[in-house]
């Protein structure tokens, strides 16, 4: 009996740690959820944000929501979570940064950066927290 419940305990350890069977290069399709984060800001306006700009992960919220940057601008993502996270481009602007806007698994603690070198509306979400999301608006 000991060994049952020892194989049925560690089973669902290892499930937990990876996602529920995964893979990273998996992205998780889901319709729009509303972002309950209270504390997250937004970027909307045409004004961009100055220098390079840092995306906070904090209580399954992107910290802002959305923002507005230069062509050129380093965004650097960071998990302040007490969860892992997985930045995923949503399927546009283009297939290129679909591929290329994809972290690995980021503890806390972890982050990464990625340059927007083509303006565009890049939409994105974590693929453990699929109500997660953001986006970033480059301009020229």
């Amino acid at each position: 009996m000991k060994k049952i419940l020892l194989f049925s305990l560690s089973f669902v350890l290892v499930l937990t740690l990876t996602g529920c069977g995964l893979k990273q290069n998996q992205p998780v399709v889901t319709p729009p959820a509303k972002n309950t984060n209270t504390n997250a800001t937004t970027n909307t306006n045409q004004t961009p944000l100055e220098g390079n700009v840092t995306i906070s992960m904090r209580d399954l919220a992107f910290d802002p929501t959305t923002a507005t940057v230069k062509k050129g601008t380093i965004v650097t993502w960071e998990n302040h979570d007490n969860a892992s996270h997985q930045v995923v481009a949503d399927a546009t602007p283009v297939t290129v940064y679909t591929n290329s806007l994809r972290t690995n698994v980021m503890a806390p603690g972890q982050s990464w950066s990625f340059t927007f070198d083509e303006p565009g509306t890049y939409n994105y979400h974590c693929s453990l927290h699929p109500t997660m999301k953001g986006s970033i608006i480059v301009i020229e």
